[in-house]
């Protein structure tokens, strides 16, 4: 049985090295662990600005077997965070060439945006994702 704790830096250990982890521990966010004690993903909601919030996630190799208990967590935490903080905009930039990642954002309602030319650390492209509440999305058009 999976166990959910809230994230601290250290669980990415060994896992992926993300100089930020500590600044989002103080964001909502969270680790799923599997039933032997192992990081199965830590993943969160930085709450850039008001009522927009930006989405992390990392996954740990080779966690497919934990993909459905994993994203439903995941979507429970989410909607919690953007009630909690009347979020109307969450996005989250992609590697575009990361299949699984694309895969992973699909399960939220995210939309495509825009590929952001030299937006990644080393000057790669990203694509931005975006949920928008669906009363702010009728307010723009």
């Amino acid at each position: 049985m999976a166990v959910v704790t809230p994230f601290r830096a250290s669980h990415l250990e060994g896992i992926a090295a993300l100089p930020q982890a500590q600044a989002f521990a103080a964001h909502p966010s969270e680790t799923y662990w599997d039933a032997h004690g192992r990081v199965v993903a830590c993943y969160g909601c930085v709450l850039a600005s008001p009522g927009r919030g930006v989405l992390w996630i990392v996954v740990a190799p080779l966690q497919e077997r934990h993909a459905i208990g994993l994203v439903r967590q995941m979507r429970r935490a989410l909607a919690a965070t953007i009630r909690t903080y009347g979020l109307w905009r969450v996005e989250m930039m992609v590697y575009p060439d990361k299949r699984k990642a694309v895969a992973l954002i699909d399960h939220f309602d995210f939309c495509w945006e825009a590929r952001l030319q030299g937006y990644g650390p080393h000057g790669e492209a990203m694509d931005l994702y975006a949920w928008v509440r669906e009363k702010e999305r009728d307010h723009v058009r």
